[in-house]
């Protein structure tokens, strides 16, 4: 898969048609997106997410942060307060060129109450070979989504087009992550066909066995068919059981490996103390402006809150009243109607009622209705709040808005911060613990290796059951076999059933020679890349890279000690970048070469990486993958990034995101002979 051309249509910060395109021959495959942070950058990543999958959200957005992806220049100009946004991609995979379109519509109902719904999709396909189009063009989205994910499946996008500052989360002992991780990788290397041909072959077995036991007359046969199901159930208990020892003796060996890097090291703890007093000055910090912000809410809340929690039924309502009360808007006591009628004298227009019927009426109909219901007072009222506090509660409800999201920002501001100052506390309190008795730490250590051993001899037993077990089932499906045969029933049932016995068999032993070979070369692949991208001073911190039966990424020192934990942010996000690439030559076709099969799109690649690491990806990604395209800021691309990228010879397409106003971006083509940089190198 490459790309070829991304066109925007008023989508997020771009206003009108903005167009990419993508370099993506063999001789120049790096595409760089240039723009200081805010001006849209992650936009076109946003972009290519929702014309491919639909995704109106992408990984960096918080859970209940409201996205727009109309953008909302084009749509306050609206004279209809109506519009939307469109996204085109062009792409090419195995020698078809597709076309996909993808537009959502966006409706402004009032001031910061926007709704967007997504409208059509389209998908035309180009044989590039013969120039023929299919003349089929694709418009149901289910069909459209199956078509694209046979080539990019959703699962595993975030391979390959993903948020360099969390990418080295694959590298991170979190589990929610490592199932996530896990089934990705059994999707792009097609393991869980293997496991879902199992599946289906397993249950298909049971079905057909239970309805030939129903047939047969011999007691034998319904007990041996009960003892395999009893068996299979056994096979499966002692599974589950294996994979939590097998989890306990990866984060075991991961202590014991912790405790014993503790024991190498003898880092400085009063510089970090001295980065703790700085967090803490910037928390005090903010803790104020919190405490200020928390004030301005109490007040807000306790003198508009009533009324803006009602706002949305006073409007809905407020055409009904007006309606309701008609010619009743103004409100004339009872006491003044009814002397009026008893002089036959108006006392607020001073007619004369004898002579005057028509008024006489008219104060009779407003004397009956305030005799028959008091609801005119009370519409009366409602309204004349309405009307009062409209435009004062619109600012209000702004104001509310923009100071609750900056409330939120300080907030996570001061857990980021706090949450760095308990890391660095840990740090101290470990590096304490060894200055004081490292004999504590060994202790700690003895005492995992015993519990480690404990698991092991489980384990053993387990897997010494599981081989019984597995014995004792072939010989179970062989005596069933037999004793259905000798009652010369269900011939054609059993021999159905004698190959599906025979097909998981083999399914079984492919699945795990595949298995281990595949994580074998992913741990020899992963290793070589990383000692090619990493700084030459840091490339003996990891001496080889394991990847265990959970596909899990092992860091392994010269010591043998598994240090997956203890590297560097940086190194552990270069350690996850060579994890996929090398994912990634295990999945390619047999012409790709060796090269990723699909564009590596990084957002924000180079922050947190030294210029030696960001030296060595810019000359050796493009070797590795067939499509490279970055999206960098200013900080990442400094007068050294931009030389090395430009003696490469493999930079192909150059663009700067321009501000011009707000929700006003526009995508620059800059001619590869010009400077990008916007500040200097090292």
């Amino acid at each position: 898969m490459k790309l070829i051309r991304l066109d925007l249509e008023n989508f997020r910060q771009y206003y009108g048609k903005q167009s990419i395109n993508f370099a993506h021959d063999e001789k120049e495959n790096v595409t760089i997106l240039f723009g200081e942070n805010g001006k849209g950058k992650t936009g076109i990543y946003r972009a290519i997410m929702f014309v491919l999958f639909g995704s109106q959200k992408i990984s960096q957005d918080a859970g209940n942060d409201k996205i727009y992806l109309t953008n909302l220049k084009f749509l306050d100009e609206s004279p209809t307060s109506t519009g939307s946004a469109k996204v085109t991609l062009t792409f090419e995979h195995e020698n078809i060129l597709y076309e996909i379109k993808r537009e959502i519509g966006a409706l402004k109902h009032s001031k910061g109450i926007i709704t967007e719904q997504e409208k059509e999709v389209f998908l035309t396909e180009t044989d590039t070979i013969t120039g023929n189009i299919k003349p089929k063009l694709l418009k149901d989205r289910q069909e459209i989504y199956h078509k694209v994910n046979k080539i990019m499946n959703e699962e595993i996008k975030d391979f390959f087009l993903f948020d360099a500052e969390k990418i080295d989360t694959l590298a991170k002992s979190d589990n929610a992550v490592k199932k996530e991780v896990k089934a990705a990788i059994f999707n792009l290397l097609q393991i869980d066909k293997i496991k879902l041909a199992r599946k289906i072959i397993n249950d298909q077995a049971k079905s057909l066995k239970s309805n030939i036991t129903k047939n047969m007359e011999d007691g034998n046969v319904t007990e041996v068919s009960n003892r395999i199901n009893d068996i299979e159930a056994e096979i499966e208990d002692i599974d589950e059981q294996n994979n939590k020892l097998q989890e306990d003796i990866i984060l075991i060996e991961e202590s014991i490996s912790n405790h014993n890097l503790t024991l190498d090291k003898n880092k400085n703890i009063i510089e970090k103390r001295n980065r703790i007093k700085d967090k803490e000055n910037n928390i005090k910090y903010f803790q104020e402006q919190v405490n200020n912000i928390e004030s301005q809410l109490f007040k807000n809340t306790y003198m508009n809150m009533p009324y803006l929690l009602g706002r949305n039924i006073f409007d809905a309502n407020k055409i009904f009243l007006e309606e309701f009360i008609g010619d009743n808007k103004i409100n004339i006591p009872l006491n003044i109607l009814n002397e009026s009628l008893l002089e036959n004298q108006c006392l607020v227009c001073h007619n004369d009622l004898n002579n005057d019927e028509k008024s006489r009426n008219y104060i009779e109909m407003l004397q009956k209705e305030q005799n028959n219901s008091e609801t005119y007072n009370l519409a009366r009222n409602l309204l004349n709040v309405i009307e009062e506090k409209e435009n004062y509660y619109k600012s209000s409800e702004e104001e509310l808005v923009n100071t609750l999201k900056t409330y939120k920002q300080l907030i996570e501001k001061l857990d980021q911060e706090n949450n760095y100052i308990n890391e660095l506390k840990r740090d101290i309190a470990e590096q304490a613990k060894n200055s004081v008795d490292l004999a504590d730490i060994q202790k700690m250590i003895d005492q995992d290796e015993t519990r480690k051993i404990d698991l092991n001899v489980q384990l053993t037993m387990n897997t010494n059951s599981l081989e019984k077990l597995e014995k004792e089932l072939e010989q179970k499906k062989s005596e069933y076999q037999e004793r259905i045969q000798k009652q010369n029933k269900s011939g054609n049932d059993r021999a159905q059933l004698d190959l599906l016995y025979k097909l998981e068999k083999v399914l079984k032993e492919i699945a795990d020679t595949f298995s281990t070979d595949v994580r074998n070369l992913l741990g020899e692949y992963t290793t070589d890349i990383f000692k090619k991208l990493i700084d030459t001073k840091d490339i003996k911190v990891i001496d080889h890279v394991e990847i265990d039966k959970n596909f899990e990424i092992g860091a392994i020192n010269n010591n043998g000690y598994k240090i997956t934990q203890n590297i560097s942010q940086g190194q552990r996000q270069i350690l996850s970048l060579s994890f996929i690439t090398a994912l990634a030559r295990l999945a390619v076709r047999e012409d790709s070469e060796e090269k990723i099969d699909f564009p590596l799109f990084m957002d924000s690649p180079f922050n947190r990486l030294s210029g030696m690491n960001r030296d060595n990806l810019i000359e050796k990604i493009p070797e590795l993958t067939g499509q490279w395209i970055l999206l960098v800021t200013d900080t990442e691309l400094t007068d050294s990034e931009e030389r090395v990228f430009k003696n490469t010879g493999k930079l192909g397409s150059w663009y700067r995101i321009n501000q011009i106003d707000v929700e006003h971006s526009e995508i620059k083509f800059v001619p590869l002979d010009e400077k990008m940089s916007t500040r200097g190198g090292l």
